[in-house]
């Protein structure tokens, strides 16, 4: 097969994707988590192990993690990363949504063997799902504008929420309000509430840049518990 070839049944697959793939676990959890787009550089093996895995609109977050780590190094070293046995630990983002779940379920379960055991999990009894308004890493993003898909995947995302009804969706990164608003159905409030059916959306800062510990979002997941009741 020529590199002509490949780059361009490439690019197929990660337009696919852009389309097609909204992120981790199972649309059945009950805590979903959406975000505005992955983090890390959009390298081309991202998307070759999303078509390798199946495809499909959701995947398992260490299936995927590990598939891609052969696909882009052979060093023992490198298979070593969110979800091995001991995990390099995902600050800035993971975590901050770990303890929030943690805080509305009251669980005393460690957030760091949560997120290797059970972040994005695909599981019958994966509880998180962790979903993004782009399929597609922003930085290096060039062969097509993000919003040339983000209409139908807000649908999506909107038909799905009321399919499935989880009891919270945390929508992270105020500057994509407007976007997120469209999936909740409706208009958050002054607090960042806003009461779609059954779920209890809450739109708040990106963990990355929020300035808050730990805590801080344990005691935000125990204030929603007390909202759903």
């Amino acid at each position: 097969m020529s590199d002509l070839l490949k780059d361009q049944m490439l690019l197929d697959v990660k337009e696919r994707a852009a389309r097609e793939w909204f992120g981790f676990g199972r649309w059945e959890a009950p805590y979903w988590v959406i975000g505005m787009e992955p983090g890390g550089d959009d390298c081309p093996e991202i998307y070759t192990s999303w078509y390798q895995l199946g495809a499909t609109p959701l995947l398992d977050a260490k299936e995927h993690e590990q598939d891609y780590n052969k696909l882009v190094s052979t060093e023992p070293e490198r298979q070593t990363h969110f979800f091995a046995p001991k995990p390099k630990i995902q600050q800035w983002t993971w975590q901050p949504l770990i303890h929030i779940v943690l805080g509305f379920t009251a669980s005393d379960e460690d957030s760091h063997v949560y997120q290797r055991d059970r972040f994005g999990s695909a599981s019958g009894e994966g509880e998180m799902a962790v979903l993004e308004l782009s399929a597609i890493a922003a930085k290096t993003y060039v062969f097509a504008d993000q919003a040339t898909y983000q209409a139908g995947r807000i649908e999506s995302l909107r038909n799905r929420l009321a399919t499935h009804k989880p009891k919270i969706a945390v929508f992270y990164g105020v500057g994509c309000r407007s976007q997120y608003e469209k999936i909740a159905g409706g208009v958050f409030d002054e607090a960042g509430f806003y009461q779609s059916g059954n779920t209890l959306c809450v739109l708040i800062p990106h963990p990355a840049h929020a300035g808050k510990k730990y805590a801080d979002w344990r005691e935000l997941g125990m204030s929603l518990k007390l909202m759903v009741g």
